[in-house]
């Protein structure tokens, strides 16, 4: 009977530990995500502006799942030029802290309305119209 409670109990927490880091609460990746978006560099017009420098005009929703989740985020930097950057976050094995990349793509100012149409709130915070 001993070793059936061993199996019960390692099959239990096999099920619970990435369930536990599926549910932690995405506010908690949105602050970390933030801090690491501070840390950036973009490549605007040849040169390099930090991240914190940008303006975030909108931020989708964070995606979260077993192992890593991921967002997109529209900025506008310097003579209104508009940067999609998406970060994507891994961890390690389903646990440990989450290690974040960030890719930047320049929108032009049409896709970056495009992109906000559907949020009308964030389109009008960012053209004013």
């Amino acid at each position: 009977m001993g070793d059936e409670w061993a199996i019960i109990i390692f099959a239990l927490l096999a099920v619970a530990a990435p369930l536990v880091g599926y549910f932690i609460p995405s506010s908690d990746l949105d602050a970390a995500m933030e801090a690491s978006f501070g840390d950036q560099v973009a490549l605007v017009g040849g040169q390099s502006v930090p991240a914190r420098e940008l303006d975030v005009i909108f931020r989708s929703r964070t995606m979260s799942g077993r192992s890593g989740c991921s967002a997109s985020w529209i900025c506008r930097g310097p003579h209104d030029v508009y940067l999609l950057a998406f970060v994507e976050g891994q961890r390690e094995r389903f646990v440990g802290a989450m290690t974040y990349t960030w890719t930047w793509r320049r929108l032009t100012e049409e896709r970056a309305r495009h992109a906000l149409m559907a949020d009308k709130a964030a389109y009008k915070a960012a053209f004013g119209e």
